[in-house]
Order: structure tokens, then sequence, then C-alpha cells
């Protein structure tokens, strides 16, 4: 199929780009990459090789047990509407492979390179927004909310620090890549730390502070496993200490949204009901959810029915909490009710019950085992492969993306969907073409 492996890879590299325009394009380009893989797989004699994989039989298992389940929701239009075609996203794993058992690493020079590509690009547009006013294309923030965070290509979604903070991975894998597939000149590899930098402090720039989280995790691991270049890293964490320390120092809103906001999270809001988990609007989501996991604990409501449930009486939560503005000490409530629970683990629990969340988990599981194994290799082995360094990046972002404590988009949401597989195709790909 020369039909496949010449175009379709075009579909591939183009995902970072597409991402920028919403969920339609990228979901449409890993269905038409999935669709490909599975008639190639179709044709494919040996294809058992390729299901025989813990990833793929994990994924097949809960692709099935959703499907059953959401027969049996209350709402079974809705939550076949998001489970029946979940498969698609098996056949884009298994097609990456394919991809790469032909094109070798030239598919995976290919994405990396888009990746930082536009990464930096949405970094500059943010940059332009900030210091301008308005972006690129001439949108202009709402008065209102100007200073505190910025959306750059996004417009009124605030994804760009999710977007940046999600693609890093394949920023950093991109480093290594051209230090040891190139050889690149030493100021070569200054200009692409500095790049390494501004997309740091565009995720500053976007006020998302799960983001901020993810882009410090991932930053700190990259310092970690390359202290054997002393003098270069040197200069990159004083580079990051300085960028963040002018934002923090000289832009109020920015440290108001980035510190003030996240440490109130912590220690506001003590209500009269106690507690209060990050926000009262997470806090009444999860007690929601909760409420929703307690009734049917075992299955679960059906995929995506927190929605169209979560205003029952039996199950939504109202959340009165205290805060204060001007000194001024104000009692408000929020009710729990929203599109999701903004947290994966009780996304699930709650509308895929306890089963369910089990088999995910175990994937989970399965990757964190595997980024355990390649930490110990990667400093066991004198000689890092790329292939280990693309198993430790991309391990570590499906790591930080499903981590069961944070707050989180939801788990069907096409664009984040594409996120989400993206470094999982990368998983599968290494430690399938390891085996054959």
């Amino acid at each position: 199929m020369i039909f496949y492996h010449t175009y379709i890879p075009i579909l591939l590299y183009l995902i970072p780009v597409f991402l920028i325009t919403g969920p339609f394009l990228p979901d449409l380009s890993l269905c038409i990459i999935a669709l490909f893989g599975l008639i190639f797989l179709i044709r494919n004699k040996n294809w058992s090789s390729l299901i025989i994989s813990p990833i793929i039989l994990l994924l097949i298992t809960f692709y099935f047990y959703s499907l059953l389940n959401s027969l049996f929701s209350d709402h079974i239009s809705i939550s076949l509407e998001h489970s029946l075609f979940y498969f698609r996203y098996i056949f884009f794993l298994i097609s990456i492979y394919l991809l790469f058992s032909n094109l070798k690493y030239k598919i995976i020079e290919n994405l990396l390179k888009f990746s930082f590509f536009s990464t930096l690009v949405v970094t500059i547009d943010l940059y332009i927004q900030y210091l301008f006013g308005q972006n690129i294309f001439g949108y202009v923030m709402d008065p209102n909310i100007r200073g505190m965070r910025f959306s750059g290509f996004f417009r009124d979604e605030w994804i760009a620090g999710s977007y940046l903070s999600r693609l890093l991975p394949f920023v950093l894998i991109y480093y290594f890549y051209l230090i040891k597939k190139k050889n690149i000149s030493l100021k070569l590899r200054v200009l692409y730390l500095f790049s390494i930098c501004l997309i740091f402090s565009g995720v500053l720039l976007s006020g998302e502070r799960i983001a901020t989280f993810f882009l410090i995790v991932q930053i700190f691991f990259f310092i970690i496993i390359n202290l054997n270049e002393k003098k270069l890293i040197k200069y990159f964490i004083l580079l990051l200490v300085l960028i963040s320390s002018i934002f923090i120092l000289t832009d109020s809103n920015m440290k108001k949204r980035i510190i003030n906001v996240t440490l109130d999270s912590f220690k506001m809001n003590t209500n009269i009901n106690g507690l209060i988990l990050f926000t009262p609007a997470h806090h009444a989501h999860y007690l929601t959810a909760w409420n929703m996991f307690k009734d049917k604990p075992l299955f679960g409501h059906g995929s995506k029915s927190f929605r169209i449930i979560c205003d029952d009486p039996n199950y939504v939560e109202v959340v009165k909490f205290e805060s204060v503005n001007n000194g001024i000490t104000y009692t408000e409530e929020i009710n729990g009710c929203s599109t999701h629970p903004h947290n994966i683990l009780l996304e699930l629990l709650s509308e895929n019950g306890i089963v369910g969340c089990l088999i995910f988990y175990l994937l989970y599981l399965f990757i964190l085992r595997i980024f355990i194994q390649s930490l110990f290799l990667f400093y066991k082995q004198k000689d890092k492969s790329i292939e280990l360094i693309i198993l430790l990046f991309c391990s570590l972002s499906f790591l930080l993306q499903f981590f069961p404590f944070l707050p989180s988009g939801s788990f069907f949401h096409n664009w984040l969907s594409v996120l989400y597989y993206l470094p999982l195709s990368f998983i599968y790909m290494i430690k399938i073409s390891k085996k054959t």
C-alpha cells in the first residue's frame, strides 16, 4: 500500500498543527490513520503479534466493557455516542506501529519536528497577545480577563497551556534526537534550550495551573536525566528561574493567577462543612460524582452520563463557602453539575464503575512499570538510545495526564483524547518493535 506509507504519515505529522484549530481536524486525522491501519492489518496475515500486547489487550477489554455498559445505561444514545467508536484509538496505535515498521525514524523525526515548531509558533502568538493585547489574527482579549491569562490562537478556549504542556514531551525528545541522530553543534543545543525556555514561559502566560504543574514535572525530569551536560543545564536552569522571576515580580496579574490563586485554593474557602478540594467548583463536582458512584458502584451510570444526571437531587451537591473580597467576607454557593466531574478517576468511577476504572488503571500501572523499567535501564546503560528516551518521556506524559488526584478534562473529550493517545502510540510502537 504505497498510498498508506506515503500520504497517511502526513496526517500524523500535521496533528500538532490541527490541534490548534480545535477537535475536528485532529480527530478526523486520527480516524483516517486508524482506518487505513485497520485495512492494512486485515491484509497482513501476521496481525496476531500486534494484538497480543498488554496495551492493546487492556484497551480492547476497556472498549468492550464500555460498549456493553453503555447498552445497559439509562441514557443509551448518549453513552454509545462516545463509547461505540472508541476502538479508533486502538487501531490508531496499531497504525502508528505499522507506519514506523516501514518508515523507521523518519516518522519519529517528522512528528517531533512538527510538534516543536507548532509549540514555538503558539508560544510566539501568546507573547504577541501579552505585549500588544491581541494575537497574530487580531483576537483581542476580554478586558475583564486580560492580564490574568492568555489564549492566543485558541481564542475563547483556555487550553493554550494544555496544548503546550501535553506536546512538551515530543519537544524534549526532539532535543535528544537531534543530538543522537543529527549530532547538532553546541550553538544549536543552546538555541534549542532557549526555545524550551520560551515554551516554558508560554505555559506561564496561559495561566493554566495544571498545565504549569505538568510543565514543571517534565522540565525537572528533563534536567535530571540530562545532568551530564552540566554547564548547559546550569545556564538552562538559570534562564528558567530568571523568566519565572521576571513574570512573578513584574506582573502582578501573573503572580496573582499562578501563585496567589494556587495558594488560596489550598487554604481558602473553609466552609461550613470543612475542607474544600482545589476550588469550590471542583469540590462540588467531586461530591456529585461520588454520589453517583455510590448509587452504582460496580458498573456506573454509563459513559458521558454525568452531564445528563448530575442535576438529579439524589446526586447533585451544593457547596457553600466563604470568600473574602476587599476585606469583606461573603457566603456563596455553587452547584456541582457540569459536563464532567473534572477528575479522571471520579469520571470513570461514576460513569464506568469500579470494573471500568480498574481495567483502565491496570493500563496505567502497566505504563508506570514501563516508566520505572526504562528509568532503571537509562541509568544502567552508557549509551542512551532514543527509544529509551521516547519510552521515558511518553510514559511520563501518560502518567501525568491520567494522574488520578488532579483536576482534569473529560476522559472522552476528542481533543484531549488525541493528546492522550499520541504518547501511548509511541510507547506501543517502541515496545512492539523490540519484540518483532
